[in-house]
């Protein structure tokens, strides 16, 4: 296997070269906005429209999503694509980004 092809899951590496259109950002927080590399990467795509998905709902779909918006994001979280800690904090969390201007969507 290539160097630049190592499993990022047992070697903390991405499968693509650096660079690459696939390249992967790794961060340490569950808010993805607080990780100066992702916040940049996603300046760099010169886009204004987020379509984000998450592990929680409630924390790092949420945080992420409301940080973005607060910059002038559009933030779309695909609401089958993520899950709560309870179908109860799942909800709340859609509820608080759709509250600061989120517009939820399905994959389908």
């Amino acid at each position: 296997m290539s160097p630049h092809r190592r499993d990022p899951v047992t070697t903390g590496s991405p499968r693509e070269s650096p660079g690459s259109r696939n390249d992967l950002t790794w961060r340490t927080t569950v808010n993805s906005w607080e990780d100066i590399e992702f916040v940049q990467a996603v300046h760099a795509t010169g886009r204004r429209k987020l379509i984000i998905c998450a592990l929680w709902t409630e924390i790092c779909m949420a945080f992420t999503a409301l940080d973005a918006l607060r910059e002038g994001y559009e933030v779309y979280p695909v609401v089958d694509a993520i899950g709560g800690t309870s179908p109860e904090a799942h909800r709340a969390g859609l509820d608080r980004v759709m509250q600061a201007g989120g517009q939820p969507v399905s994959w389908v």
